[in-house]
Parts: C-alpha cells; structure tokens; sequence
C-alpha cells in the first residue's frame, strides 16, 4: 500500500473499547507457554473465518483484487508466525489488495508481505518505525518481543496510524494506535467473535469506525 510512511503522528487517544458481550463459541484457547502453539487452530483463526471477514469487507464497499499470479508467503512471516501458516496466512496470501475505496484503511495482503522497498507502508512498518524512535537496545528488545507476540493483520491510517493484531498468546484480537503501539486495548476476546461483529454490526462505535 504506497502511503507516505513520515506523517507527523497524531497523540493516542484513550481507548476503552471492549466487546465483552460477543459470542464465545469455539473460543476455548490455549497456549503452551514455553513454545508457540504450531497448530493453526490452536488460536481458534480459521480459512473459514478469513473468508467471512473478507465478505464482510466487501459487504462494507470494500475494494478486493486476488493473486494473479504466484501466492507464496515470504518464508520470514511463516517462520516468525508459523502457528498462523495454514489459516491466516494462507487466506492473505491469495489477494494483492483489499482495502477501503480511500485507501486509508487496508488488510495486510500478499503484496504488502512481499514489500522490501521503504516507500510506503510496510507490513510492519509500525514496528519499524517504533524501532526507529527507541531509546536504547533494552526498548528496541521489547519492541521485538511484543510484535512477535501480536500479529498485525489490518492497518489505518487516517486517524492516529491504528492497526488491529492477533494476540498469539490466546487469540484474542487487539487495537492499537501511535505512538504507544505496544500498549493495545482487547477489542474481541477471539477472531470469530471479531468477524461476527464487523458482519452484523449496524452501527459501528470507535475504534471500528477508524478501521473500517
């Protein structure tokens, strides 16, 4: 997604948003603690759910253009993520965009993961960039870990640079905004939960109204 990536960034704004009341079903995570979970299921993130969020995407006007050609997923996502390879990964790799009409607002799409170039957003140029500004090596330790720990699968940018992520830990998915990347608010307690709500919801409080 060619944007410019040097926009002075807006403060953070208090997030609260918490949807406590969505649908659990089939949100029974769990995480092994002292090695990341390699199943994909394991976080509870299916090719169905990705296949729903996209139809709920494109319900909302949004612009959807498939692979026409290879769709291989750079070895450094699926070895960084190697527990999202047969879900997540697998749907994003098929398409080279989606994003609304505005382009401000996009899901992480193959093209993206293939980017190399430092014009214009990166898949994780929130990383990057925070990594940029960190004070020493214990910060930029800590930066690493967490974007380790948070899959960023949607970024915006019209607002405060948002990004929604999957928490790996329990599958959880999370909102976050510049400049305290690393400080996210729960916005669904699981993916499905996530898809549910963007599919049903009328009418849509922040931070989704940011994002979508």
């Amino acid at each position: 997604m060619a944007l410019d990536a040097e926009a002075a960034l807006p403060q953070k704004r208090e997030v609260s948003f918490l949807l406590a009341q969505a649908d659990l079903r089939g949100g029974n995570f769990r995480c092994n603690q002292s090695s990341r979970p390699r199943r994909p299921l394991s976080l509870g993130v299916s090719t169905q759910d990705m296949h729903a969020l996209l139809k709920a995407l494109t319900d909302r006007s949004w612009i959807v253009e498939p692979m026409l050609g290879p769709s291989l997923m750079p070895s450094s996502i699926t070895e960084r993520y190697p527990m999202l390879e047969g879900g997540v990964l697998e749907v994003l790799s098929q398409f080279s965009r989606c994003s609304r009409p505005d382009e401000q607002s996009w899901l992480l799409a193959l093209s993206d993961f293939q980017a190399v170039s430092s014009q214009g957003f990166r898949w994780n140029e929130y990383e990057i960039m925070a990594l940029e500004s960190a004070a020493n090596q214990q910060e930029r330790d800590s930066i690493t870990r967490f974007w380790d720990e948070h899959f960023p699968f949607l970024l915006a940018v019209q607002a405060d640079y948002d990004y929604l992520a999957i928490r790996l830990s329990d599958g959880s998915v999370m909102h976050g905004s510049a400049p305290e990347w690393e400080l996210p608010s729960v916005l669904a307690p699981s993916f499905e939960a996530f898809v549910e709500y963007v599919s049903t919801a009328v009418q849509v409080p922040y931070p989704l109204s940011v994002v979508l």
